[in-house]
């Protein structure tokens, strides 16, 4: 399982995934009748309704359901008439796909919608075009809407498939695309979404940044609202500093700390995810650097709180709680702020300077090379 702090960040890391085959999927894709891999499935089941329909046929013929290019496909509907599904098997580029689409024909001549979907699906190159676990689990959520509404329907496809295009007309409003989380796949999720879920391992994902946003909306403001009160910082002349404000302080402290009490109860949510193992990836702003004597040096600077340093503070409590003030993370005292850290990966792996009743160690790989 994988956590983030927003939604926005899920393409690009399911994306990297998928480039390394490793099969992931998010907890929420999007609308399901929006997604790629729907679009084909939605173009059969309006042929499959209409096989005499040759704007139906051109969508079929189009998509990668059957894959013939716009030349052939356009002449041969400038001239065909009756059963468009017979049509695009007479002018399948393989006997395979001949032999898939009259198969098709048969099933839909037979009032068998259901199963002539299922066998396209299971016999097109649907899924070799859209491979990824996502788009599997769109089109088994696809099959599973498109199965309720049949049953619902009394059994008429036609009827169905009119209830699916409803559905696609609200847009965003319509039904999304959800993972079931049984697919043996790398779930991608934000921390907010994981609550009540488990996994045995963990991964949170650019726990610098985690918060750092939310500080920096929150200096830029000038109308803050908090649910004791309301309180706006005034500049009434250009060119001179904003006056002080005890109103505006005395909010500006209520809402950082409400703030950050949010921010402990999301980085407790997301930390206690894990069964076996945490993974925690990211980095401050000013990165990580190598002393020549081989410690790892990261500056903790004056940044705002974010997620990694409520972390750092965790550990330099832990470490003074377990007798060690004055270890890697607690070198001058508890307050840590402006403080450079020098960790020493070596030593850190048998030896967390953490309570008894806590980790052993922490491994820390600073670079691809230490996976080598």
């Amino acid at each position: 399982m994988i956590l983030v702090a927003s939604r926005s960040r899920i393409p690009d890391i399911l994306n990297v995934l998928e480039e390394h085959g490793i099969p992931a999927i998010a907890d929420k894709q999007g609308v399901l009748l929006q997604r790629p891999a729907i679009q084909p499935l939605m173009s059969l089941l309006w042929l499959a309704c209409s096989p005499n329909d040759r704007a139906a046929a051109l969508a079929v013929g189009q998509s990668c359901l059957v894959g013939l290019d716009d030349s052939t496909l356009n002449d041969h509907l400038a001239e065909s008439t009756g059963n468009q599904i017979v049509g695009l098997a007479d002018i399948a580029p393989t006997e395979e796909l001949k032999n898939l689409l009259e198969k098709f024909a048969s099933l839909v001549a037979h009032n068998d919608i259901r199963r002539a979907i299922i066998t396209m699906i299971d016999h097109s190159d649907l899924l070799r075009t859209f491979p990824r676990e996502g788009d599997r689990q769109d089109v088994n959520n696809w099959l599973s809407l498109f199965e309720r509404l049949l049953e619902k329907e009394g059994g008429d496809a036609a009827l169905a498939q009119l209830r699916l295009r409803e559905l696609e007309e609200l847009d965003s409003d319509g039904p999304k695309s959800t993972s079931d989380g049984t697919a043996g796949a790398v779930q991608v999720l934000t921390i907010h979404s994981s609550k009540g879920l488990e996994s045995p391992v963990v991964v949170l994902y650019d726990i610098f940044n985690i918060g750092a946003r939310d500080s920096s909306l929150s200096s830029s403001d000038n109308v803050l609202v908090t649910p004791e009160m309301i309180a706006g910082r005034i500049h009434p002349w250009r060119g001179v500093a904003k006056p002080e404000s005890g109103l505006w302080t005395l909010a500006s402290m209520m809402e950082e700390g409400q703030r950050m009490a949010e921010r402990r109860r999301q980085f407790y949510v997301a930390l206690t995810r894990a069964r076996d193992r945490v993974i925690v990836v990211g980095t401050p702003g000013g990165g990580v650097n190598i002393s020549s004597d081989g410690y790892l040096e990261m500056n903790r600077g004056q940044a705002r709180e974010n997620m990694g340093y409520m972390l750092l503070d965790g550990l330099a409590y832990s470490s003074i709680k377990a007798g060690n003030e004055g270890s890697t993370w607690s070198e001058g005292g508890l307050e840590q702020t402006g403080n450079i850290l020098r960790m020493d990966p070596s030593v850190l792996i048998d030896n967390g300077f953490l309570p008894k009743d806590g980790v052993d160690g922490i491994a820390i790989f600073h670079h691809p090379s230490c996976f080598d």
